[in-house]
This record gives structure tokens, C-alpha cells and sequence, in this order.
């Protein structure tokens, strides 16, 4: 594995310098693993100031993934940049319709692109080198998509988006899969930067279930109960470790998915009679659920896309 990684590595590394050739390098940064590996393998072989982060902040995901993402960006030393992602205004994404995804991932980086044009125009991006000043005046939009998001299993309307608009995928070109990104984390020695991966609160949603701000907010909080509960239970364990989901079927089943590994502790029979089971029932009742039910399979990666 290691000679065909190694390959790879310098395959990449050849690829994002082509790529990068006096330009600006913006990066979707979203503080998952990928966009952490991806943002930190570009410092390393450009510098961070030829490198700027972007976050898309909004409801779809938590503060503490903001203030996490910025933090790291911090720590590599690059600029960081959070733009206002309001997708409510979306019909597609309100109506949690199956393009949900594409509509969303279009406004995302036609924002990122907009922002990368205003930022080059009003500071012309000047980087000191060697006592010579350069400037930059174009650039170039990076994601940190890979393989592993291309699986025939996984629905991802959304990815159609980096061609129309000529969002580049280091990873995937490179033919770099989870895996091998995870072992780049290990090698680049920031696997305790990279969390587990935490997607948009909609996808925890039935596909046509009218969305509202105030269920991402139910999900937020039931998630952190059912964090706080695993941790309780591990003592050792830390938060990145941890996959967690809380599925709503219809508005009216909440089915909780969980890493593999910490299944069991919700596998009493009498969950239904303990404090967590009562307070996640408190958090979504209101948006009509009824019922609370374990997935025994564990954490399982785009479940809600399964009919389509």
C-alpha cells in the first residue's frame, strides 16, 4: 500500500502545484477530514498565504463546527473567511426535495466564487518572496471530494455542481479514496485536527419533508444528548471518534444511528424507560415524532438516500 500511497502523494502534490501556478487557492473548508488534509497538504506545498479557507456558515450546521473550522485554520496560519450560506431561501432545499443537495452546493460555491473575485479585486493579493513582491490576480477553487463519494451506493446530485462551475478535486483526480485521505491526515500528522464527519443537519430528514430552521436546532440538541450519554459510557473515547445521527422518518420516527462500536449501550430493552430516551422525546415531540428506535446496524452513511 505504501509505494502505490507514496505514488499517489507525489501525484497530487505535482497536480495542486500545476493547479495553483500563480494563483490564489481557496479552499470549500467545511472542518471535516477531508477539507482539514486537503488545507493542510496545500499550505505545506504552497505556503498559507497563497491559500484561503472559506466556511459556509448557516443553520445547516453547528456553531461549534464553525468556531472548531476556524481554529484550525488559525493553527495552519491562513486566512479564514466565513460567508453567510442562507439556504432556506432555496425551494429545493425548504422542500427537502431530492435536488436538495445540487441547489445548495450551487449557491455554496457560486458564493465562494463571488467572494474569491471580490477578494482578489480589492487587495490584490500580494505575497513577499525572496525581497520580490508578487501579485495574484486569478485563482483557483479547490473541494475535498475523493473516490469514496463517487460509490454507486451514495445519492449525491450535488457533485454535479463542481463541473458547472470548474471547482477543482485534487483527491478525486488523484484517485485518492477515504482511506488514503485518512492515512495523508496520519502522515501530515493532524489526525487529532480531523473530526468525524458531520453532515448537513437536512439529511437527517425524509426526502419532501418540509424543512424548518427550528428542526435543525431539535437535531442539534438531541445529538449533543446522545454525544454526552457515549461519553459518559467510554470514558476514553473522544468526541471525533464518534458518529452520530439522528434520523427523522416522515416527522414521526426518530431512529438513532451510532458508530458500530457503541450500539450496545442503547441496546437495553427497557431503553425506552431511561433519562436519554425521555429527553430526546422531550427535544422532538414537538415536530410530531412518536416513536425513538435504534438502528442495530449502527452508523450507516446516507441511509436517506436509499430509495433513490
Amino acid at each position: 500500500m505504501n509505494e502505490s500511497f507514496e505514488s499517489k502523494v507525489e501525484k497530487l502534490k505535482s497536480h495542486i502545484l500545476d493547479l495553483a501556478k500563480e494563483k490564489v487557492v481557496f479552499i470549500a473548508f467545511s472542518g471535516g477530514t477531508d477539507s482539514v488534509t486537503l488545507l493542510k497538504f496545500c499550505v505545506d506545498i504552497l505556503g498559507p498565504k497563497k491559500v484561503v479557507a472559506v466556511f459556509a456558515s448557516g443553520i445547516m450546521n453547528s456553531k461549534k463546527t464553525l468556531v472548531a473550522s476556524k481554529k484550525i485554520a488559525k493553527k495552519f496560519a491562513v486566512h479564514f473567511q466565513a460567508i453567510s450560506h442562507d439556504i432556506f431561501s432555496l425551494p429545493d432545499f425548504s422542500n427537502n426535495t431530492k435536488l436538495r443537495c445540487y441547489a445548495c452546493k450551487k449557491n455554496m460555491f457560486t458564493q465562494i466564487l463571488n467572494y474569491a473575485k471580490q477578494f482578489l479585486k480589492k487587495s490584490l493579493y500580494s505575497l513577499k518572496n525572496d525581497s520580490q513582491l508578487f501579485e495574484y490576480k486569478s485563482f483557483v477553487i479547490f473541494d475535498g471530494s475523493n473516490t469514496s463519494d463517487f460509490s454507486s451506493n451514495i445519492f449525491r446530485p450535488g457533485q454535479k455542481v463542481l463541473t458547472e462551475l470548474d471547482i477543482k478535486s485534487p483527491f478525486l483526480i488523484c484517485n485518492f479514496s477515504k482511506t488514503d485521505v485518512l492515512y495523508l491526515a496520519k502522515k501530515l500528522h493532524i489526525e487529532n485536527f480531523c473530526k468525524a464527519s458531520n453532515s448537513c443537519y437536512a439529511t437527517r430528514f425524509s426526502y419532501e419533508t418540509k424543512l424548518l430552521p427550528k428542526y435543525f436546532k431539535m437535531i442539534e440538541k438531541a445529538e449533543k444528548h446522545i454525544l454526552k450519554f457515549i461519553k459518559n459510557k467510554e470514558k476514553q473515547i473522544t468526541e471525533n471518534e464518534i458518529q452520530i445521527r439522528c434520523r427523522i422518518h416522515d416527522l414521526k420516527i426518530a431512529k438513532i444511528e451510532v458508530s458500530k462500536d457503541f450500539v450496545h449501550h442503547f441496546s437495553n430493552e427497557n431503553f425506552n424507560n431511561t433519562k436519554l430516551y425521555k429527553k430526546l422525546f422531550d427535544i422532538l415531540s414537538p415536530m410530531g415524532v412518536k416513536y425513538i428506535a435504534i438502528e442495530k446496524n449502527g452508523f450507516i452513511s446516507g441511509s436517506m438516500d436509499n430509495k433513490f
